[in-house]
């Protein structure tokens, strides 16, 4: 029996067969593209069923377009199972196309079983036609039906593997011309495999007629398998779409990160900031250049290693706790320091900051942001010592000494045991220092306190406080008899002899002890006690130590009253100055007055020198009091000149105003303000303030007698009285203690100091005064010998100056 073909079926079952060889491909790429299991997996689904629905509509129009001249059913069930089939095919080929690789062995093999299952679905779809006799097949179309079948399957599989991870525009050209082919090769074999059916031509149909016509049902297979095409196709462009759209994104995204990841390297190789980059785990993925300027490492010699392994054990633990920190998502608000190795085995200060990147895809990691500080650390080092340590000794000075003390008064506390403060003063050192100058005091204070320190135990402390001032901490021991050894040392060493600059010198020490809890609870007390003790020692012949006791606390405290009376004295206007004439031994007459200070004390009266200047030069108050001095004596030897009285009269200066920097400006000062011609000023200093420092004294009396003013060395015969000074410095006179001139005509040896002292005076030219001149009889020896001026009892005591003008008017 012959029929005829629908030509509108035929073409469309073509179509039909194109689109699904376009689906086969695409499905394919999507599902090599798919990054995550599921949507692979739905992917793969999807593409079998509409591949698979759109080859078995083609295969079913196909049939339908065949007319017979007589009614044709179909079995449903044979038919459903044709349709199984050909989804199981397009679901392996789908699944072959997304392997990792396909040899030729695998293609042509997984080719042949697709073939095979193409064909079994065509022939099981002929089956169900319910027609008999059954359907004969033509042995050689069968056969060629079978080859074109595995070729089309072969094809089709090789194609959708080798176009699969391609997603660009043009590809959609090349996957929609395999698709035409492929749809002809699976037409092509249809039609070869109905060509081989053999229908008998009295061939009836055993079923009842269908209701609906071969050409309705097509439409409605067209139709319905054209929808599920037709949206898998459209969610597989839009998918493309969005795709690209993404890739396009992508490829912005990657170049913009590219930049940024120049930028950044760009960056951090122009600055000397180091820049590393940590996995999680610590190990270095990147070192920037500064690493080898800083730490002497070329950053590949880091990569790879752990960065921790050179950070130094005592801050290893804190290092990787904040390291943990910042893993964990929180921002650092400081820095951290640390010590890391140098290549050369040293240790560096770094100070570092960090930041959790491990989100940024450009950089993955934690990005350490480190300087090199130990410069700056040594620096801040330097200037705390400086701050806190002697120049001189490089001991702890008065600042750090009273942090310690207060640490150790702590201490003390919570673990209830004692702790002791000696106050040291080195014995003769000012003689010393005046006498030989100080470059030799500087040299015997750093021997010195290197001997103190020997005499230490681990723990303690040694502080100078100035001059020749030490303190020692004892911040714990069990009895005083721990004390007294420690001091004892002290006094053995410094009892030994000095080799200083070719000196032989001797000094003792001075020391004052004072304990916590029993003398005091805060370190100015107790160092206030133990100061009182040692005055106490020097008081009790010097060179030895002293507890303090209730009865120092009161000497102390007396001290401190005449201390601070004397500041109120200074500022209520409590002193006074007294004159004492000045005589010429040859003619009897008045030539001048010294001018001597008394303090006229509201409750004790009318207070001597000895009183208070010593507390006065300790405390510094001798400078102001000086100042004062030379304006008020001034003032007043301008009045008495313009009275008629042409006297000059002598000040006393005290070493500390030489030391001030300031004195010439303060004398200048007071004669202009006082209108006193300079010639009827003389300036008296001993021979200590003299050497104190040779140069800049030498050079400041010079500048003043070039004014006109006198100078005198007072209590000559009793310093450091060297022949070689006195042909040195700018002297007019010499004045004669009067610890000789008490004893003359009692001892002889006073006599003779007295006569070599005269004579010294008259060979170098020099004016001379003897002072304390009480009796006739040192009256008449001195003039005997010379002596050009004397001052005295026998002449005058001082007066105040009401009273030395009564005095003058009467020698007039």
């Amino acid at each position: 029996m012959q029929g005829s073909y629908d030509i509108w079926l035929v073409l469309l079952s073509i179509g039909i067969a194109v689109m699904a060889s376009y689906i086969g491909l695409d499905m394919a790429s999507r599902v090599n593209l798919a990054k995550r299991v599921h949507l692979r997996q739905l992917w793969l689904i999807g593409g079998t069923l509409s591949m698979g629905c759109g080859i078995w509509a083609m295969h079913f129009i196909g049939m339908l377009a065949y007319n017979l001249p007589i009614p044709v059913a179909y079995h449903i069930p044979t038919t459903l199972l044709s349709l199984l089939v050909a989804n199981l095919v397009s679901g392996l080929t789908l699944f072959m196309a997304s392997r990792k690789s396909l040899g030729w062995m695998k293609l042509l093999l997984t080719g042949t079983i697709m073939g095979l299952g193409i064909a079994a679905m065509h022939y099981v779809g002929m089956s169900a036609m319910q027609i008999a006799p059954t359907i004969n097949y033509d042995l050689p179309l069968f056969s060629l039906s079978l080859i074109i079948a595995i070729i089309a399957a072969v094809a089709a599989l090789y194609l959708a593997f080798s176009l699969r991870d391609e997603n660009s525009p043009s590809t959609i050209w090349k996957k929609a011309g395999s698709a035409i082919l492929m749809g002809i090769a699976i037409v092509g074999m249809h039609f070869t495999g109905m060509a081989a059916a053999v229908i008998s031509p009295d061939s009836i149909c055993t079923a009842a007629a269908p209701e609906y016509s071969g050409d309705v049902l097509a439409v409605i297979v067209a139709i319905c398998s054209g929808l599920i095409v037709a949206a898998t196709l459209l969610l597989g462009m839009l998918d493309a779409r969005v795709a690209r759209q993404a890739e396009k994104e992508v490829r912005m995204m990657t170049r913009e990160l590219r930049d940024s990841e120049e930028r950044f390297r760009t960056m951090t190789e122009r600055v000397r900031d180091i820049f590393s980059i940590l996995s999680p785990e610590g190990i270095v993925k990147y070192e920037s250049p500064a690493v080898m300027d800083a730490l002497g490492y070329e950053p590949e010699e880091l990569i790879g290693n752990n960065m921790f392994e050179l950070v130094h054990p005592q801050d290893n633990e804190a290092v990787q706790y904040q390291f943990e920190r910042v893993l964990a998502g929180e921002e650092m608000i400081r820095p951290i320091e640390f010590r890391f190795r140098h290549k050369n085995g040293t240790w560096r200060i770094l100070e570092a900051f960090a930041r959790n990147e491990l989100a940024n895809p450009a950089v993955d990691g934690i990005v350490v942001h480190s300087r090199d500080i130990t410069e700056h650390k040594q620096s801040q080092q330097t200037i705390w010592n400086l701050a806190h340590h002697d120049a001189l000794t490089g001991l702890p000075n008065r600042s750090l000494l009273q942090d310690r003390i207060l640490q150790a008064i702590h201490q003390a506390h919570r673990e209830g045991h004692k702790l002791a403060v000696l106050f040291l003063d080195l014995d003769h050192f000012k003689h010393i220092n005046d006498s030989l100058g100080h470059h030799v005091g500087d040299a015997l204070l750093q021997v010195a306190a290197q001997r103190i320190e020997s005499c230490l135990r681990e723990g303690d402390t040694v502080a100078r406080l100035g001059g020749d001032e030490f303190v020692v901490l004892l911040p714990s021991f069990q009895s005083d008899a721990d004390v007294v050894m420690v001091a004892d040392k002290i006094l053995e060493e410094l009892g030994k002899p000095f080799e200083i600059d070719g000196h032989g010198l001797h000094i003792g020490v001075s020391i004052g002890i004072s304990q916590y809890p029993r003398d005091g609870k805060e370190p100015g007390h107790l160092m206030r006690m133990a100061d009182a003790a040692m005055y106490h020692a020097k008081a009790n012949g010097r060179n030895n130590a002293q507890f303090f006791t209730e009865q120092i606390d009161s000497v102390a405290r007396e001290r401190l009253q005449v201390e601070n009376g004397l500041r109120l004295a200074i500022q209520q206007g409590e002193l006074r100055l007294y004159y004492q004439p000045l005589v010429d031994l040859k003619t009897n007459v008045v030539v001048g007055m010294e001018a001597l200070i008394r303090w006229e004390h509201p409750e004790r009266g009318l207070l001597s020198p000895g009183s208070f200047v010593e507390i006065a030069e300790d405390t510094g108050l001798i400078s102001i009091i000086g100042e004062w001095i030379l304006g008020e004596a001034c003032h007043q030897a301008k009045q008495w000149n313009d009275q008629g009285f042409a006297l000059q009269v002598a000040i006393n200066l005290s070493v500390r105003q030489f030391d001030s920097g300031n004195l010439h400006q303060t004398i200048v000062h007071a004669l202009r303000q006082s209108g006193l011609p300079a010639r009827q000023l003389k300036l008296e200093i001993t021979e200590s303030t003299m050497i104190s420092n040779i140069e800049e004294t030498s050079q400041l009396l010079e500048r003043l007698r070039s004014l006109g003013i006198q100078i005198a060395i007072d209590d000559f015969g009793t310093g450091y009285s060297s022949l070689s000074y006195l042909k040195r410095f700018p002297i007019d006179t010499l004045k004669i203690d009067q610890s000789f001139v008490r004893d003359i005509g009692v001892d002889t040896d006073d006599e003779a100091i007295v006569t070599a002292i005269i004579a010294v005076a008259h060979s170098l030219k020099m004016g001379l005064v003897a002072e304390g001149i009480e009796t006739e009889r040192q009256l008449d020896f001195l003039r005997g010998l010379g002596c050009d001026i004397g001052q005295g009892y026998y002449f005058s005591k001082p007066l105040p100056p009401d009273a030395f003008t009564e005095f003058m008017k009467n020698r007039t």
